[in-house]
């Protein structure tokens, strides 16, 4: 494969997005997250999920990881004041 095909594809997995959809284990509620191809491959293959997803909020990015959307998160992992 030639530098510009591959150029190309990588270009291509840059500005290309999925759809990830997550159901929290708490309330139960389904969301639907946009996120990069490539990024999200990034991740599936081991990366980091802060470096795979920079431009993902911390709660976004829990999202994914645990399906936990943040009312819940803060309800069952908040620290008593």
């Amino acid at each position: 494969m030639s530098m510009d095909k591959i150029r190309e594809e990588q270009d291509r997995l840059r500005t290309k997005t999925i759809k990830v959809r997550t159901r929290c284990p708490r309330c139960q509620k389904n969301t639907v997250l946009e996120v990069s191809r490539a990024g999200y491959e990034l991740w599936r293959g081991g990366l980091f999920i802060q470096r795979a997803f920079p431009d993902l909020t911390p709660d976004q990015r829990e999202l994914l990881l645990t399906g936990y959307d943040a009312k819940c998160w803060d309800l069952d992992y908040a620290e008593d004041d």
